[in-house]
């Protein structure tokens, strides 16, 4: 019960690193329109999505190799 619970956490965790992900690409995608179109508005969303992203990935994938290696869920522990 408490493994499972921990593979939960740990799948959780990992979908969260896989949204950021794909909000950075959609970050850089909104950038790269920005300066194509009206580069104030745009530029100045983009670069808070990304500045987000950046602070926001790393715990995120600490979290998922502390979890992995503490409950065996990594294939290289």
């Amino acid at each position: 019960m408490l493994r499972r619970l921990h593979l939960g956490i740990y799948l959780v965790l990992s979908g969260l690193a896989f949204m950021w992900g794909f909000g950075a690409a959609l970050g850089g995608f909104a950038i790269g329109f920005a300066v194509s179109s009206r580069p104030m508005i745009e530029s100045v969303i983009a670069m808070s999505i990304l500045a987000f992203m950046a602070i926001t990935t790393p715990p995120i994938f600490i979290g998922m190799e502390k979890w992995g290696r503490r409950f065996n869920f990594l294939p290289y522990n």
